[in-house]
């Protein structure tokens, strides 16, 4: 009935009652259809008064047809109160009632009908499994995916579609094609394409329908080219397909787009593959007369847009006689993705003039957009955070029309929008609107977490969550990546302090262990996201253990989650458990990427291990994974290993040499104390044209300290900011104090720091303590470490260098003051180490150490070289020793020292003339310092030392360092 014969129908019925005669069943039945047609609830409810008023209630037929009338107008209450009323209630009444509550979402009251229904002895039929299967797809919405047998399903779902498909076999419905095709779309909703295709298979009968919903079903599962698989295999059987086919089709093509590498047409990235299936598909249609279809056109734009034909989308655009709203959204949306950000906003303008209204769908393509154009732009600092101002207004003028149109109610937009406010550094609008939201739900909760910390607030992220335990809402897998983040950002700003010789994280910790234990409570599977996620937190807190917990407990691990936890022990200097656990994941067959080959890199580095790092080379050389990243990285791990020859090799073998490659070579140069030739590349850099930036003159500035070139150093700075325009940062002042400070330049030193225009960062505070240290200076050193207490009372350095200041002095109960503050404060300092790598192990060593297995042949070693030490002119520096003893325990504490220990060992286990590479992680004393120098003399081998500070090379009784270290 069109609704020209609706209006009649219900004109008749009106003029029928005027002139007193009594309707009929058949009436009463034809007018309420003809309300459900019209939708009209009002005046379904007065032919409902008409329906008791002549006494039909308790008709089964007029109450059925009631029924449907109040469920096509959504009234699920009244459409209930019909129900219970009925006295005689069948198959169809019971699916109408099903069918209903599926189609308004409410999934689990359908299936509670269901149940009932059986439950009073009625048989469903063809149509009541086709609602029943609905709902359950619905309810598949709803629920979490879980891994089974190589597939993401909804396993609860999932098991109630498969007791329904047994009770359809036992009724012998099975082959009914309608059911057939519900059964595939449940499936394909619960995750589970075995079973739909097994149903599919098993249809003696198919039609159109059955085609498009599996091939619609692949398609959706991101597996296009199955979906096109079937559509061939559909063609070749003789099915025509129509226009829900083609939609199906074309977002097959964008699906294998999602997954092809690009080729550069341009400066577009353009999937060739799957554009040319597109176009053939796309002739098919023409051909068959379906490009009038609009939404066929619409899922052209979309197919085009994700395979990077902008003109083609644009030309079907342009040749449509009719365009939708979702026909903008599909070209606006692949505007932005090819990153045309300007163009995709000025087309949101023109679907404006052309007298479209935008939806929610526009509406966040468009906010996207923003934060897109955010991510480019150069914040402004307002009150400590950088705020994108141009892209901010943007975002309010959007704002502004959101509230216009009405579409700022939508869940979707809201959250969309408070998002971008954060994106935008804008995180007062984004709260302010979050509490104005009239519906807080767990989408818009995760966008205000996650604005938080993308403004590394991880205080007020977990403030939020809070908030919003507090609201009885669950939180999902987004909320708690976001939480995990938010650990990771404030472990970036705590000073560590150090357990069992490890550097932890305490606090970020403990909040990192709450959020699993959170996790843990709403029965959330670690999936690789998470899990990776949670790996991460506990690396950057420096809980290995808990890292480690948590990877092996992990079931589906890529090279994201092992990248993971070998950067964990890369950064903890555990180089033989980040190789081991390499190891493993090349036999679990997960291929490195540039990023894991890029923390291994750092761990050789870290812990000066060259043979593993030239192993790792060797490696990255054979895949021919050349990148100027992990050039850059490869110079850098050779320049800490102290074979800047390699590094050099490197330098001048790479093509084109950007700033990241100078960077690592100059600072290579710096760390070895050659500064010489950190200057002189330096020099050849700028004649290169490549700009200089804040890292290259830290490195220019470390050379210039290391060589004791105070006015060289001074110039460059100078440099910096009036030829290169390079604000003065933290790492600038701390230079410049380094600078000074090894120059005995102590009281300028000092000046630059009071005169500092933002907070001083610990690294400064230590390095005027150090310089203190260095030329005894008590009273600036005092000064300086009662500032830095104020500032990091737990950083357990400035308590060691001041009490070494002390004891220089001979100041001993000034000395027991400050150990007295460090343990009142439970703040432990890091135990001295030295470590050697002998025939790829790593031999690690600390003061006094005796429980090497060879202790006794290296301390023999020690006695012989200290008698021949002697001999050559060795004064022992008693001055050393910081500890108020006799002389005799100060020479017995020197000859004990982690790092002559480390050399003896590395004296008795290599040959001549194999030089010696020795890494320290505190700074060595001047009595080893000299120590070295006489036993490279003795020995004949070259002799490194790379301590917290530099490198010193000794070779023949000289060490490279000049006596500036």
């Amino acid at each position: 009935m069109n609704k020209n014969r609706v209006k009649e129908a219900l004109r008749m019925y009106q003029k029928m009652q005027a002139e007193g005669f009594r309707p009929s069943k058949s009436t009463m039945n034809s007018i309420l259809k003809a309300c459900s047609r019209k939708l009209d609830l009002e005046l379904g409810k007065l032919i409902r008064a008409d329906v008791v008023k002549y006494g039909y209630e308790s008709d089964i037929f007029v109450g059925t047809t009631l029924l449907n009338m109040y469920l096509k107008c959504g009234s699920m209450i009244e459409a209930m109160q019909i129900f219970d009323d009925l006295s005689c209630r069948d198959v169809v009444t019971w699916t109408a009632m099903i069918q209903g509550y599926a189609q308004q979402g409410k999934a689990d009251v359908a299936l509670q009908l269901y149940s009932q229904m059986q439950d009073e002895g009625i048989i469903p039929d063809g149509q009541t499994f086709v609602a029943v299967l609905k709902a359950c797809g619905s309810l598949a919405a709803t629920e979490h995916e879980k891994e089974s047998n190589g597939q993401y399903v909804k396993t609860g779902t999932l098991e109630k579609g498969r007791f329904i498909h047994s009770q359809i076999i036992s009724i012998g419905l099975e082959s009914n094609i309608f059911v057939g095709n519900a059964l595939i779309d449940m499936y394909a909703k619960c995750g589970s394409m075995n079973d739909a295709l097994q149903v599919f298979n098993n249809l003696q009968q198919r039609d159109v329908v059955t085609w498009t919903t599996l091939i619609s079903a692949y398609a959706q599962k991101d597996q296009g080219e199955l979906a096109l698989q079937f559509y061939q295999q559909m063609h070749e059987e003789g099915m025509v397909p129509d226009g829900r086919t083609f939609v199906a089709v074309l977002k097959a093509c964008g699906s294998l787009a999602a997954v092809e590498a690009g080729k550069m047409a341009g400066v577009k990235s353009v999937k060739t593959r799957s554009l040319k299936k597109g176009k053939l598909i796309h002739s098919q249609i023409v051909k068959m007369g379906l490009d009038t279809d609009i939404f066929v056109h619409n899922s052209l734009v979309d197919m085009y847009a994700k395979c990077g034909s902008m003109v083609d989308a644009r030309q079907v655009f342009d040749n449509m006689r009719h365009r939708d709203v979702v026909t903008w959204n599909a070209l606006i949306l692949g505007y932005i993705q090819h990153g045309e950000i300007e163009l995709a906003l000025q087309l949101f303008t023109e679907m404006q003039g052309a007298g479209i209204v935008p939806d929610a769908w526009s509406f966040v393509a468009v906010l996207k957009a923003c934060g897109s154009l955010a991510a480019l732009e150069d914040g402004k600092v307002v009150d400590d955070k950088s705020v994108k101002e141009r892209s901010l207004q943007k975002v309010k003028h959007l704002h502004s029309l959101l509230l216009k149109t009405g579409s700022n109610s939508d869940p979707l937009v809201s959250t969309t929008l408070v998002d971008i406010y954060a994106k935008c550094g804008s995180m007062k609008d984004a709260q302010q609107l979050f509490d104005n939201l009239p519906q807080q739900n767990v989408g818009s909760w995760n966008a205000l977490i996650s604005g938080y910390v993308r403004q590394n607030d991880g205080e007020s992220a977990l403030r939020v969550y809070t908030g919003m335990k507090g609201k009885g809402l669950v939180p999902n897998d987004r909320t708690f990546i976001a939480l995990l983040k938010a650990c990771t950002s404030l472990a970036a700003l705590e000073h560590e302090k150090v357990i069992y010789g490890k550097p932890v994280k305490i606090a970020s910790l403990e909040k990192g262990r709450f959020i699993h234990s959170e996790i843990t409570k709403t029965g959330l599977e670690f999936d690789k996201f998470l899990g990776t996620t949670l790996v991460d937190v506990y690396v950057k807190c420096g809980s290995m253990v808990d890292a480690q917990q948590v990877f092996d407990k992990l079931q589906d691990r890529d090279v994201v989650t092992w990248t993971a936890i070998i950067s964990g022990y890369a950064y903890q200097e555990e180089c033989q458990l980040a190789m081991e656990m390499f190891g493993k994941m090349l036999e679990e067959g997960v291929v490195p990427d540039e990023e894991t080959y890029c923390n291994m890199l750092k761990g050789c580095g870290k812990a000066g291990s060259l043979r593993l790092g030239k192993e790792i080379h060797a490696e990255i050389v054979q895949r021919s994974l050349w990148s100027s990243t992990l050039a850059a990285h490869l110079i850098e791990m050779y320049g800490r290993c102290g074979s800047m020859v390699d590094a050099q090799e490197i330098f001048e073998q790479f093509p084109k040499q950007g700033i990241e490659l100078w960077n690592a070579l100059i600072g290579g140069y710096a760390r070895n104390g050659e500064s010489e030739l950190a200057l002189q590349y330096l020099e050849r850099m700028e004649r290169s044209g490549t700009s200089l930036n804040q890292l290259t003159y830290t490195h220019v500035l470390s050379a210039c300290s290391h060589a004791g070139l105070v006015d060289t150093g001074l110039q460059y700075i100078e440099r910096m900011t009036k030829e290169y325009g390079i604000s003065p940062t933290v790492e600038y002042f701390g230079c410049k104090i380094d600078l000074l400070g090894r120059a005995g330049l102590l009281k300028e030193a000092e000046e630059v720091l009071l005169e500092m225009p933002m907070p001083p960062s610990l690294i400064i505070w230590t390095t005027l303590l150090g310089a203190c240290r260095k030329f005894g200076n008590v009273e600036i050193g005092r000064r300086t470490f009662d500032a830095a207490r104020r500032h990091s009372p737990n950083a357990a350095a400035i308590y060691v260098l001041m009490s070494n200041i002390y004891a220089a002095a001979y100041m001993w109960e000034r000395v027991e003051e400050i150990q007295k503050m460090r343990t009142d404060g439970q703040v432990w300092k890091t135990p001295g180490q030295s470590w050697i790598e002998v025939d790829g192990k790593v031999h690690v060593f600390v003061v006094g150490d005796k429980t090497h297995p060879r202790a006794k042949e290296i301390y023999a070693e020690l006695k012989k070289l200290s008698m021949q030490m002697e001999e050559e002119g060795y004064v022992p520096h008693l001055e050393s020793v910081l500890h108020r003893k006799g002389d005799e325990s100060k020479l017995l504490a020197l000859c004990g020292h982690s790092e002559k220990l480390a050399i003896a060992f590395g004296l008795i286990s290599t040959s001549s003339p194999e030089p010696i590479l020795v890494i320290k992680n505190l700074r060595s004393c001047p009595d080893c310092h000299n120590a070295v120098a006489f036993i490279s003399k003795i020995t004949g081998r070259t002799i490194s030392v790379r301590d917290a500070n530099r490198f010193h090379h000794f070779k023949d009784g000289s060490c490279s360092c000049g006596g500036f270290w």
